[in-house]
């Protein structure tokens, strides 16, 4: 039996030879090929190919070894990658990924974007083919706007304007026309304006309305002759009224005349049925009246009568005087006592029917 282990190989050569056909009457026998000696032939096909497969390994070899990884600045085999996320620099991209991206991206020529696309925002004063963002039209109609004339101050009238007019300068020229300038307007029908709130102190134009609720400041008493309060006015009837609903004549008066509750509400006035008084302010005249002090009826007063008999050469003239404790004290100025005969009168300071000439109007106060 042959031990393989001792059988030596072919010699092989990096050749590529042809393979020959072993022809009739050739005797195949072993060991190393030689053709000249007829030895070896049973080996003769079998070097030779060795020689070719060694010939091929040779270059093949070559060839991976030259092969490297492909990068961005090397040449060589890259990795097929299926996946639009992969952030790899060294592998390319499958057919199937190419479709997806050309399918989900916009052509470069007459693009039909769709969601909400975005760019950067081009300065005020650009002027050129770059994409014009939704912020940059709106500063340049805001500068439109205020660069119009003081008549066409709105984007609106200007559009209007605008519009397919044959005579756009008739146009312009009319409704310039019914505009008034910004500066010193002569305006003409009844104009009106928002009326400012109770109180304003501003450039806020003034209307009718609040020059009647307004004019006269919180706090004025005035009498009216009519039976209900105007605008702005409350009747001054003592009522108790909320500090809250009535701040600026709470501010004005406070509880002058009546806490009210003390807590939420004030009185106002109680002015039915009374003659006002001059606060006497320190003048002395009234000495010791506060403001909203009301005073009851007080008098001192003489009463001059005549006798019911004179003497010749004698006149009757009779002083009587009258204090405010109704108890009068009588006596004679002509140096005569009073007898029977004589008038003897009593006069009150006080009473239903005492009163000067007067005429009854409705006192308010403003708030």
């Amino acid at each position: 039996m042959v031990n393989l282990a001792s059988i030596q190989p072919l010699p092989e050569t990096e050749e590529w030879k042809s393979v020959p056909r072993l022809e009739d009457g050739m005797w195949p026998t072993g060991g190393v090929v030689d053709p000249e000696a007829d030895s070896g032939l049973m080996n003769w096909q079998a070097q030779i190919l060795a020689g070719r497969t060694k010939f091929l390994r040779t270059r093949v070899d070559a060839l991976i070894a030259a092969v490297v990884a492909a990068s961005t600045t090397v040449a060589g085999i890259v990795r097929l990658n299926n996946t639009l996320t992969s952030s790899a620099v060294d592998e390319a991209l499958t057919a199937a990924q190419g479709k997806a991206l050309q399918t989900t991206k916009a052509p470069l020529a007459s693009p039909a974007f769709t969601g909400t696309p975005t760019a950067p925002t081009a300065a005020v004063a650009t002027n050129t083919t770059q994409i014009a963002t939704t912020a940059f039209v709106q500063a340049k109609v805001a500068a439109l706007v205020n660069a119009s004339p003081a008549a066409l101050d709105t984007l609106y009238e200007l559009a209007a304007a605008l519009g397919n007019d044959p005579n756009f300068a008739t146009t312009v020229t009319n409704a310039i026309a019914q505009k008034a300038p910004l500066a010193s307007p002569a305006l003409t029908g009844a104009p009106t304006a928002p009326t400012p709130a109770a109180g304003e102190n501003s450039p806020q134009i003034a209307t009718t309305e609040w020059v009647r609720q307004n004019v006269l400041p919180a706090g004025c008493v005035a009498a009216f002759a009519m039976t209900a309060p105007p605008p702005g006015w409350l009747r001054c009837n003592g009522a108790a009224v909320s500090r809250t609903t009535y701040a600026g004549l709470f501010a004005a008066i406070g509880t002058s005349f009546g806490p009210g509750d003390g807590a939420t509400t004030f009185n106002l006035p109680e002015a039915r049925g009374e003659f006002i008084r001059g606060l006497d302010d320190g003048r002395g005249v009234d000495a010791g009246r506060v403001l909203g002090s009301t005073q009851g009826a007080e008098s001192n007063r003489l009463l001059q009568v005549q006798s019911a008999r004179n003497p010749a050469g004698e006149q009757g003239n009779v002083t009587i005087d009258v204090p405010a404790t109704d108890v009068f004290s009588p006596w004679v100025a002509s140096g005569r006592s009073m007898d029977g005969d004589d008038v003897n009168m009593r006069f009150r300071s006080s009473g239903a029917e005492a009163r000067p000439r007067n005429l009854a109007l409705l006192y308010c106060i403003k708030f």
